[in-house]
């Protein structure tokens, strides 16, 4: 059995090149608008939201950007710990805690393309090579699962190879070991609480965007803390 199919390749060598385009390209704000756009239609595909509050994450979205020179970063990395804890505490208004979620990550990716391009783009990479090696060193190793009931295909064989792998990264590019595992953790941490969404809402993707992959959220999901670590980290240099 092949450890990944031609209908996991196709998609995975489209988002490559985008990447590397978007990347050469110098075009930042497009390319995260887009992935927004593309969240957005993630998040109405799985029902979570609707298309007039769509709407209003839009005008949020394009206000944020208007006005963001006048914004204070603080605010954003504070919502973004509110949020994720209310999404906890409120099983009524989860749906929109976690879409507020959403539009709070794009506003921190914003917050560290203008402190780091390259640091952003490093992140995006970093997060494509974890998710890799979690995939095929579960698939090669198999194992047990590591927490079957929000993620059925997560393997210990697979999580522990891919913080591995991650963390062995980092240090090589002269972060520090402490560092280099927590952020290494939080891949799969963000990757988790995904997972748990759509386990709350009984489905197995975001959307089916892309064959194989699923929708935009299930590629950007190891990113959801990752970046705010990420940005903490150059803001407070």
């Amino acid at each position: 059995e092949n450890l990944v199919s031609k209908n996991r390749l196709i998609p995975a060598f489209f988002i490559i090149f985008s990447f590397i385009l978007f990347y050469l390209l110098k075009v930042d704000y497009l390319f995260l608008s887009l992935l927004f756009l593309l969240s957005l239609y993630d998040l109405n595909y799985s029902s979570i939201v609707n298309k007039q509050f769509s709407l209003i994450l839009i005008f949020l979205f394009v206000i944020f950007f208007l006005l963001k020179s006048i914004f204070l970063s603080d605010i954003f990395f504070l919502t973004y710990l509110i949020i994720f804890f209310s999404f906890f505490i409120s099983k009524k208004f989860y749906k929109y805690s976690f879409s507020f979620l959403i539009l709070n990550f794009f506003f921190i990716a914003t917050i560290l393309i203008d402190h780091d391009r390259e640091l952003f783009f490093l992140v995006i990479l970093l997060s494509f090579v974890n998710d890799t090696s979690a995939f095929l060193i579960g698939k090669y190793f198999k194992g047990p699962l590591i927490v079957p009931k929000i993620s059925p295909n997560k393997t210990w064989s697979g999580t522990l190879g891919s913080i591995t792998f991650s963390s062995f990264l980092l240090l090589i590019l002269q972060y520090n070991i402490l560092f280099s595992i927590i952020v290494a953790i939080s891949f799969f941490i963000g990757d988790l609480f995904f997972s748990y969404v759509k386990r709350i809402i009984n489905t197995k993707d975001f959307s089916k965007l892309l064959n194989g992959h699923g929708g935009i959220l299930d590629r950007i999901d190891s990113l959801f803390i990752t970046i705010y670590i990420f940005s903490l980290y150059k803001y407070s240099l």
